[in-house]
């Protein structure tokens, strides 16, 4: 491919917030001529050009825009973590993809805008019958879910009782989806009746709880299992939510920690734990790879083909409530709509030619941005 692909067009972060409110009304459109591909810029060998169709916003986009969580990077920077699109360009090395390949990935920073240059072992090729959308919200939901149930958990077909909390979001849906394959019964909770319908609905939940009506809702778990508890407990909240899961877990249960969005310590008595002889396991999908030996091979490998398997196959399929342009009050919204938590599952950012659809509002401010390091 000669000459350069032209303007693109990105959502930057110009400098952080007070707040999260403050922060989103930092966030721009910025157009930058992308480098040449010959002459004055060379892809690295293992490097590739691809034309972003869809991308993610997701908590930590949200986070990374406020002081107030201390993001340990630079202003300013083009959000975003993971991506669907095609590729433009491949290096000399790229054995995977070819030009024209249809890709899905994550990667650190910079996925929200119209180009951008990943390394080939950041991108996966997109599943069968997912749209862009759906490619761009496949990796944080899925990888991290089927890591804390299948091998933390090590959960086993068939087995009685999974407990998701807050399966409205993105990592939660992909959990329920995943426990209803292996035909476990599952139980979910959230704040929202829409949100628990909408479980029930599109990804098979059996038993729903709102725990802002119902606060203490150990008693209810009992009633369900039949006072045996839940055998496995999938948590991303922590704080009082996490309290109750515990005391509605089965002997011997394993407790997954995936997150802790409440930002509430959970106040648990380790005679629970000691009694019931639970395990507390903490689920970090990536840096598990890391700390494996050959964790690449061993762990990752695996665990993406059987991921892809069951999406190909149409047993996974991510959810997204809301849809946005790639313009500075798409993008705006976008963020603002994860920070009202309005999101069942993912909301995306469109930046294909859909988006391109919508004249783009560009920020006139000069913001310098480091495109090698993109």
């Amino acid at each position: 491919m000669s000459g350069p692909i032209g303007t693109r067009y990105s959502v930057v972060v110009s400098e952080p917030g007070k707040d999260l409110h403050d922060g989103i009304s930092n966030l721009h459109i910025m157009a930058q001529q992308f480098p040449q591909l010959e002459d004055t810029y060379k892809l690295g060998p293992k490097e590739m050009v691809v034309q972003i169709q869809a991308a993610t916003v997701s908590y930590p986009d949200l986070m990374q825009t406020s002081e107030k969580y201390k993001p340990n990077r630079q202003y300013p920077f083009v959000a975003g973590f993971e991506f669907a699109g095609v590729i433009l360009a491949i290096g000399d090395q790229v054995t995977e993809f070819t030009r024209g390949d249809a890709i899905m990935g994550t990667t650190k920073s910079g996925t929200l805008t119209t180009h951008t240059v990943v390394e080939e072992h950041q991108c996966l090729r997109l599943p069968q019958g997912l749209s862009y959308e759906q490619g761009a919200c496949w990796s944080m939901g899925y990888i991290p879910a089927y890591h804390a149930l299948v091998e933390r958990a090590q959960l086993t077909p068939n087995e009685d009782f999974v407990l998701i909390n807050d399966a409205a979001g993105g990592m939660g849906y992909a959990a329920v989806q995943i426990a209803k394959l292996l035909g476990c019964k599952v139980i979910v909770t959230s704040g929202s009746d829409e949100k628990l319908s909408v479980l029930t609905d599109t990804a098979g939940a059996d038993y729903v709880i709102n725990y802002n009506k119902t606060p203490k809702f150990a008693d209810i778990i009992s009633e369900i299992t039949g006072g045996a508890g839940v055998d496995v407990v999938f948590d991303s909240i922590g704080g009082l939510v996490l309290e109750e899961s515990i005391k509605g877990a089965a002997f011997g249960a394993r407790i997954l920690i995936v997150g802790f969005s409440s930002g509430q310590r959970p106040n648990v008595s380790t005679d629970y734990i000691l009694m019931k002889c639970l395990n507390i396991i903490g689920c970090r999908a990536f840096e598990y790879v890391n700390q494996i030996k050959d964790g690449v091979n061993n762990i990752q490998g695996p665990r993406i083909n059987t991921l892809i398997s069951w999406t190909n196959n149409g047993f996974l399929r991510p959810h997204i409530s809301h849809s946005y342009p790639l313009t500075q009050t798409g993008a705006r919204e976008a963020y603002h709509c994860l920070l009202s938590r309005k999101v069942i599952g993912r909301v995306a950012i469109r930046t294909g030619p859909l988006a391109q659809q919508i004249p783009y509002e560009i920020d006139e401010k000069e913001m310098k941005v480091d495109v090698s390091a993109l």
